[in-house]
């Protein structure tokens, strides 16, 4: 006798498991959203669920082995986690996903009148690779002062991305940073994970100003000396001397230097 079930505004009269495929960007912990529904009474007994199992590939998904088993205290790993419960849902979470982690993944339970079952299907798992590159204006060129990069942070699960300087997180939430009229504030160490992951996930992209330096030697003193890009605005429309000279004193010496620079 199969009575029927009212399970969150499903009317269920079959055992049943339902799976979410995911991907997720490796390095990265995701979670496979599962539930799974069975009749509330069979043969006038009520059923309750005993035991409930993870496994990965489709060869493991009757027999074994399982990377969770509940009644199993060995399955101690940190690499699964089951984040479900014996009622109705049978979420399975993975942490640190590599390559080696994609594939399918199916539950089974087994409830206390000896019923098993299994979700057949499986729920598909694609780990993907978070590749950062750089644009600059000429390639094999140094970056200078008021150039503009474009930083692109590319996977195949989605477009949204948190930036990171220096491993401090950028208000960028797009694929790619546009770094316009770049200057010194501008260097430093970027990386990228998926968005709402607090944390760098990518390769780290360097980028480096160069700026066009020379010394100064002038009387007794020798002066080291770099051409920088104004930051005030000009006084006037035709004012066209968007750089400045920073020098900066090295030394004294009681010898007369030549005035000499390079």
């Amino acid at each position: 006798i199969l009575q029927m079930l009212y399970v969150r505004g499903v009317l269920c009269t079959n055992w049943l498991v339902v799976y979410q495929d995911v991907c997720a960007v490796r390095g990265s912990s995701v979670v496979i959203f599962c539930t799974y529904h069975y009749p509330e009474m069979v043969v006038n007994k009520n059923l309750t669920v005993e035991k409930v199992m993870w496994s990965q590939g489709r060869k493991q998904f009757f027999d074994g082995p399982f990377i969770i088993d509940s009644n199993n205290r060995t399955h101690t790993g940190t690499k699964f986690e089951y984040v479900g419960n014996k009622v109705h849902n049978c979420s399975l979470q993975i942490h640190q996903v590599e390559q080696r982690d994609s594939g399918e993944y199916a539950f089974r339970f087994e409830t206390n009148n000896g019923g098993k079952w299994t979700g057949s299907n499986g729920a598909k798992v694609n780990i993907s690779e978070l590749i950062i590159s750089m644009t600059t204006p000429k390639v094999h060129e140094p970056i200078k002062e008021g150039d503009c990069v474009n930083l692109t942070c590319m996977n195949n699960c989605s477009s949204a991305v948190m930036w990171f300087r220096n491993g401090k997180p950028l208000q960028e939430e797009s694929s790619t940073l546009y770094l316009c009229d770049i200057s010194f504030q501008d260097s430093g160490n970027y990386s990228c994970s998926p968005k709402h992951y607090n944390r760098p996930l990518s390769e780290v992209i360097r980028v480096n100003l160069i700026y066009f330096a020379f010394y100064i030697c002038h009387n007794h003193a020798a002066y080291f000396c770099v051409l920088r890009k104004k930051t005030t605005a000009p006084k006037s429309d035709t004012e066209e001397n968007t750089q400045v000279t920073i020098c900066f004193k090295l030394f004294v010496t009681n010898y007369l230097l030549p005035a000499i620079g390079y």
